[in-house]
């Protein structure tokens, strides 16, 4: 369970809406900007990934930074320093699946280790330092490693054995280009591989223990009079959606998608089906074409959405039902949107968000859910003195339920599906009332108990289902009490009981079965006491350790 300081205050008679617009509209959103102006080491970014843990890995020319939505934290190339990277300049980021992070630079590939912050390099043997252009990890755990004209490469499960694979010519069974652009496994665990001179699927076939014949590569081509193939071998990106669709986006050709193949002709047996692709070009007249012909990256959301990076359009969001690209571009005189029309690559967050990877703007964030807002209760509909909007405290219980801390009404239920509003303090008589001055303490346990502190008036428990409230004021000379009625943050543990920040009496835990207050204070005398009386931020993390912030140390 986590407890934070408290939410900023917020108008509780608007939410963001979360549902998707018809598809026939183009969503209104906002984009904030993460630039060095917030302290992003270099506005040229190539790659960004969010890790299990929910930080922001950004690959630019100046290294990797890693941001947690508050600071960013800088890894770079330093001389002679083994725990750097091998090279400043980052175009591809993986996160694997042990959670390493994996750093394609221009001279070498890196793994570093975001426990313990350390870095290592890897340098296949016998094949000199590696030109890293892309990263993908397959179903087995083999990393398989794009460069820039040194071939493809790939790296066992146990990282200890390099394979490479190159351009041969006259082997049709060979890669198509040993520059490699864009590398994506789809769902049936295929191996795609773009390149500057066509696309490769990844076919395995019987080892017969020579090199390079465990696998064989198919190749996809542009060829001038067949207009169902490729719009060009230049390709910069290859992405199979949740619907099994391939896209391909090149650097001449606008975006491709694979709609089907040629029958296949009895007459000539050996001759393969061809592939059929459709072509998205832009269109003179039309504002729902695609607006560039240099598509760099093709990105899928939770939702399904298929977002287009451009290296000169900015991003186009294609509507596939309606085949309707709508457009997010820079404007001068509009500070929220894109700063940059050159897009290298997207990520989305867990709120849904996409933060974009641009080349010379650093990141931009597209928020999604503020392209809506919804009033859910005007304020002529509320109960007298409940005009309120200031919040500082928010959750949601088991029900859907939305419980509100007001400043001047205090706590409150908030009912979306009844649209119906209801005041805590209707459920008790009013010299019970606990208070009408804003705390963020609110917590809901495991048992549906919603618990709430005061400024002054100490700790409540309220059962929503009996709508009974219990109080605990503080008692200061009572070692089993609570020492502090200025209470700051309530958080709940995973047995049941709590833990209670206070403004002056330290840490309490509170047992609900013995309704016993266990208290923690700071001992000058003994390093092992919690360094001050003044708590203000509790956090317990998924080993059941718990986070104290405090005021003056």
């Amino acid at each position: 369970m986590k407890a934070s300081t408290g939410i900023p205050a917020i108008a509780f008679w608007a939410i963001l809406a979360s549902h998707a617009l018809a598809p026939a509209q183009q969503e209104r959103v906002s984009i904030d900007h993460l630039t060095t102006a917030e302290g992003l080491a270099h506005t040229i970014t190539y790659d960004i990934l969010q890790d299990r843990t929910g930080f922001l890995w950004i690959g630019g020319i100046t290294g990797v930074d890693r941001y947690d939505g508050y600071r960013l934290k800088h890894f770079s190339s330093i001389p002679f320093q083994e725990n750097s990277l091998s090279h400043p300049v980052v175009l591809a980021l993986l996160e694997d699946h042990q959670g390493y992070i994996w750093v394609g630079t221009a001279v070498g590939l890196n793994r570093l280790d975001p426990r313990t912050e350390h870095i290592r390099h890897f340098f296949p043997p016998h094949f000199g330092v590696l030109k890293v252009s892309c990263l993908v990890e397959d179903r087995a755990g083999n990393l398989w490693i794009g460069t820039l004209g040194q071939g493809l490469f790939s790296l066992d499960s146990e990282r200890r054995v390099f394979q490479r694979y190159l351009h041969h010519p006259g082997d049709e069974r060979s890669l198509s280009n040993d520059i490699i652009r864009a590398l994506h496994v789809d769902r049936e665990g295929n191996l795609w591989v773009g390149t500057a001179h066509g696309l490769n699927r990844v076919v395995t076939v019987p080892d017969s223990g020579q090199a390079n014949t465990a696998i064989r590569f198919i190749h996809f081509w542009h060829d001038p009079e067949d207009p169902a193939s490729l719009s060009s071998n230049l390709i910069e990106s290859v992405f199979v959606d949740s619907r099994g669709i391939l896209w391909v986006g090149t650097a001449t050709g606008g975006l491709n998608r694979l709609i089907g193949w040629t029958e296949r002709n009895p007459a000539e047996p050996g001759v393969a089906r061809r592939p059929i692709f459709k072509h998205y070009l832009p269109e003179p007249g039309n504002p729902f074409s695609i607006n560039d012909i240099y598509v760099t990256t093709v990105f899928e959301d939770r939702r399904g959405d298929l977002w287009i990076g451009t290296g000169n359009g900015g991003v186009n969001l294609l509507d596939l039902k309606e085949e309707k690209f709508y457009h997010y571009q820079a404007r001068a005189s509009d500070p929220t949107s894109l700063n940059n029309n050159f897009v290298h690559k997207f990520c989305e967050d867990r709120t849904g968000n996409l933060w974009i990877a641009t080349h010379g703007g650093g990141i931009n964030k597209l928020i999604r859910s503020s392209k809506q807002i919804r009033h859910i209760v005007r304020k002529s509909e509320l109960p007298p003195g409940m005009e309120s909007n200031n919040v500082t405290g928010v959750l949601r219980d088991r029900q859907g339920n939305l419980w509100v801390n007001l400043t001047h009404y205090g706590i409150t239920r908030y009912d979306p599906e009844r649209r119906r509003v209801e005041q805590i303090g209707r459920f008790f008589s009013e010299e019970n009332l606990p208070f009408r001055v804003p705390t963020p303490a609110m917590a809901m346990d495991s048992r549906g108990l919603l618990w709430f502190g005061s400024w002054g008036s100490g700790l409540y428990r309220f059962n929503p289902l009996t709508r009974q409230l219990r109080h605990y004021p503080p008692q200061p000379d009572n070692p089993d009490g609570l020492a502090d009625g200025r209470i700051i943050i309530v958080c709940p543990r995973r047995d049941g009981r709590l833990w209670i920040a206070t403004q002056s009496g330290g840490l309490h835990e509170f047992n609900p079965s013995t309704e016993r207050f266990k208290r923690y204070l700071h001992d000058p005398h003994d390093p092992g006491s919690i360094s001050s009386n003044s708590t203000h931020a509790l956090y317990e993390d998924r080993q059941g350790r718990l986070w104290i912030g405090t005021l003056d140390a």
